[in-house]
């Protein structure tokens, strides 16, 4: 009975992973088929690793700048399964994310990188890959407004990876 109440009330409200860590995992209901993976916890993420791409001639605002993001610790909490939350350990923002059934996963935000402000989506398909770690594969787009007027003047896009750290 104590177990369907706490079910019951991590669905409807913005009680944090970690009072209803069994939502973790969107599939699952109770039980975890294995085919989505839990979304919270820690992640080491990489960004432009083997796809990479930037149109913006802004000094500072290159790969190099993106330590942030590649080669990073991701933090992922909130409530499935469309008030997720990512966090950096190098980075002060907080990107809002979703994930969908099919285990499509989705974070977006605005942030500050080198003094500039960036517009920054990710994501990509969350799964069990074949060595039984939780990972998400996928793209990275960040725009740049360079002259503080809220649109995005330039952009650089790469290829996005997660893998859960630790445990699945």
């Amino acid at each position: 009975m104590m177990m369907l109440i706490i079910l019951l009330g991590c669905n409807g409200s913005d009680i944090d992973s970690a009072v209803c860590p069994s939502l973790g995992d969107k599939d699952g209901a109770g039980t975890d088929t294995g085919n989505i993976p839990d979304m919270y916890g820690s992640w080491t993420t990489t960004f432009g690793t083997r796809a990479f791409y930037n149109d913006c001639n802004v000094a500072n605002f290159n790969l190099e700048a993106m330590e942030w993001i590649n080669g990073a610790a991701m933090e992922v909490g909130g409530r499935l399964p469309d008030r997720l939350e990512a966090t950096f350990t190098l980075n002060e923002g907080v990107f809002q994310g979703m994930v969908s059934d099919y285990g499509g996963v989705s974070f977006a935000g605005q942030t500050t990188v080198r003094a500039l402000s960036t517009y920054v989506s990710f994501g990509g398909l969350s799964f069990v890959n074949n060595s039984g770690r939780s990972e998400i594969d996928g793209f990275a787009f960040m725009g740049l407004d360079e002259d503080g007027d809220g649109t995005i003047d330039c952009g650089m896009r790469g290829d996005f990876n997660a893998r859960k750290s630790g445990v699945n």
